[in-house]
């Protein structure tokens, strides 16, 4: 959360005429921490939910990583 909490101020202060929240999602490889990711379809285990949020409209963009 730390790295969408900062993109999110500095969005807030290159727009200040739009309003940013944070829309915390959980991934599967956040919740498969028991077995190795290749069991499970590797590291794009990490961005799956957050490519489909951004792609059916239910958040406007995605951090994951900085």
């Amino acid at each position: 959360m730390t790295q969408s909490e900062e993109v999110c101020r500095r969005l807030a202060a290159l727009t200040p005429s739009l309003e940013w929240e944070l829309e915390p999602i959980t991934t599967s490889a956040d919740r498969f921490k028991d077995r190795p990711l290749a069991d499970d379809g590797g590291k794009g285990l990490f961005v799956k939910e957050l490519d489909e949020a951004v792609t059916a409209g239910k958040v406007d963009c995605a951090v994951h990583s900085l």
